[in-house]
């Protein structure tokens, strides 16, 4: 049961982290923008402020996977469109050097949304919980039979609570999207960064 909550705590960070760096990816792009003129500059932030708005669609779905498949291909296709942009402007022969910065800016865009519907998708086999719990009962029902008639009430509900709490904790950890612990923090620096766009 232990090893089931440190991996369970661990893919919960992971998905964190990796909506900590993809923030962080969308800032570099704003911030490369600022390399082009004035025109193509409001032209790509815009496109940036779409796929953020986009990606910001894809956490609030809530637990839906119909909804959180539509609004990750919703931004995916966003993140296409920036990418041939992008490549455009940098196949014209122009802004060569704020080209090569971008494009590996935008490319981390996918690969950090990619990574995050991976971590989204990886959760705590049922068949782990169910074995947890067949052996939660099975240990309770050991000790009440060892007891006797002069087993502790305390002691009994202590026990079940305790695995009770345990139980609950993994699948809180193992979703993001529902339950007491989530991603609220990290999201916010996205709403924050959508806020603070033109």
């Amino acid at each position: 049961m232990g090893f089931t909550v440190n991996n369970a705590a661990e893919k919960s960070a992971a998905r964190k982290q990796v909506l900590s760096d993809e923030v962080n990816a969308i800032s570099t792009c704003i911030d490369r923008a600022g390399l082009y003129n004035d025109s193509i500059q409001r032209e790509l932030l815009v496109d940036i402020k779409q796929y953020a708005q986009a990606r910001n669609e894809y956490f609030e779905a809530g637990a839906e996977t119909s909804h959180i498949r539509q609004t990750y291909r919703f931004g995916d296709s966003l993140y296409n469109e920036l990418k041939f942009d992008v490549i455009a402007k940098a196949s014209a022969g122009e802004h060569t050097v704020a080209s090569q910065l971008m494009i590996p800016a935008v490319n981390s865009l996918s690969d950090l949304a990619q990574q995050g519907e991976f971590l989204r998708n990886s959760r705590v086999p049922v068949e782990t919980m169910r074995l947890l719990l067949l052996l939660g009962i099975i240990v309770a029902f050991t000790n009440g039979a060892r007891a006797g008639s002069d087993s502790n009430w305390i002691s009994a509900l202590g026990f079940s609570l305790l695995i009770g709490m345990t139980l609950y904790l993994i699948l809180d950890l193992d979703s993001a999207r529902e339950g007491f612990i989530t991603h609220r923090d990290q999201q916010e620096g996205l709403l924050e960064l959508i806020r603070q766009m033109p």
